[in-house]
């Protein structure tokens, strides 16, 4: 592990080293559970050769998410807050909910997807979400992967 800061930020790196099977188990792998503080501005990068994870951002302020990985299964709720969202996928499923009051952009880059963007108009090979001029904050998704099914929908956050 590696943690340095300067006066505006700080940098958390964590090293882990391969899991490595030494019996029969389907029970191996790395859990990791994060607790943020939600007066702080976010930019967070996650590098993965896989992953499964369940990301719920609405309460905090994340001004970048990258995630690069593998295959994945990515669940995330986007942050109440001007974001940019990038997603680097081999293998993925893709789900990200957006909050009502978040206008969003999304592109996306893909081998074979299957996409659903309801609430989205296709513009010049760019989605963008029905409110999104008139809402209170704006989300811009990129989306690079291959084989993938992505479902990106509004949803109500308390």
């Amino acid at each position: 592990e590696e943690f340095s800061h300067t006066e505006k930020e700080a940098n958390i790196l964590i090293y882990h080293s391969q899991v490595i099977k030494r019996r029969i188990s389907n029970n191996i792998g790395n859990h990791w559970q994060l607790k943020l503080n939600n007066k702080i501005i976010y930019d967070l990068s996650i590098k993965t050769g896989a992953i499964d994870t369940d990301c719920n951002l609405s309460g905090f302020k994340v001004e970048k998410l990258y995630i690069e990985s593998g295959a994945s299964n990515i669940n995330l709720v986007l942050p109440q807050y001007d974001s940019k969202i990038i997603i680097d996928t081999g293998v993925s499923n893709i789900d990200i909910a957006i909050p009502k009051n978040v206008g969003a952009t999304v592109n996306i880059d893909s081998g074979i997807a299957i996409k659903d963007l309801d609430d989205f108009i296709k513009r010049n090979g760019t989605y963008i979400s029905y409110n999104y001029n008139e809402s209170e904050y704006k989300t811009e998704i990129e989306i690079e992967c291959g084989v993938s099914n992505i479902d990106i929908n509004y949803t109500d956050i308390p």
